[in-house]
């Protein structure tokens, strides 16, 4: 899943610096799962043991990416 800015022409020297700007305030919800934010992807990682809240964990990227008027790019 890959998000997005809408209003940054992306290949521009400002879009990774902008994601990672607003990329700043998404956190997981699990203490134990992590996110890697890169300048143009975050992964989610997600043990093993937690695979049922992965469900969960993806909507609140997906909450979090309408709250910060972000696209995220599903089929990636």
């Amino acid at each position: 899943m890959l998000a997005t800015c809408p209003s940054v022409i992306q290949g521009s020297g400002l879009g990774p610096a902008s994601f990672l700007v607003t990329a700043a305030n998404l956190h997981p919800i699990h203490g134990d799962n992590c996110l890697l934010k890169l300048a143009d992807a975050t992964y989610l990682i997600v043990p093993a043991f937690y695979t049922q809240i992965c469900l969960t964990e993806l909507a609140n990227i997906q909450d979090w990416a309408a709250e910060n008027n972000l696209q995220l790019n599903l089929t990636a």
